[in-house]
């Protein structure tokens, strides 16, 4: 069943996808901050570094691509927000920035350009790594 879409969120229901590959021009910059920003190490493998989101849904860092906008389900948004909003940065780094903060959502642009939408979702199974 779709996710049911609140005012704040997407229209029209969309169906969470479970893995995602998102694009890092910096490998090592996009890791730590993805690491600061979803509160979980990462798991190497030969594919680049990869995440297990809360809900289950999986993202794997990768040098090859282009930026793009993702959608990713999680359980706490406010727990995402405050750890984007709490990490401790270095002057004169990309740090990314927040586009649009909702009860249940939270957008994101990450030091590669992604625009990354965390919305209260549901459960898409475990993740891939």
């Amino acid at each position: 069943m779709p996710y049911a879409a609140s005012a704040y969120s997407l229209v029209p229901p969309y169906m969470p996808s479970e893995y995602y590959t998102i694009f890092a021009a910096d490998l090592p910059a996009s890791t730590h901050w993805y690491t600061d920003v979803l509160g979980a190490k990462p798991v190497a493998t030969p594919d680049g570094p990869c995440y297990g989101l809360d809900t289950g849904a999986t993202l794997q860092l990768t040098a090859q691509g282009k930026p793009a906008e993702y959608i990713l389900p999680v359980r706490d948004v406010a727990g995402y927000r405050q750890r984007f909003e709490h990490r401790f940065t270095v002057g004169g780094d990309n740090q990314g920035r927040l586009t649009a903060a909702q009860p249940d959502s939270l957008t994101l642009v990450d030091p590669a350009g992604n625009q990354l939408r965390f919305v209260a979702g549901p459960s898409v199974g475990q993740p891939v790594c």
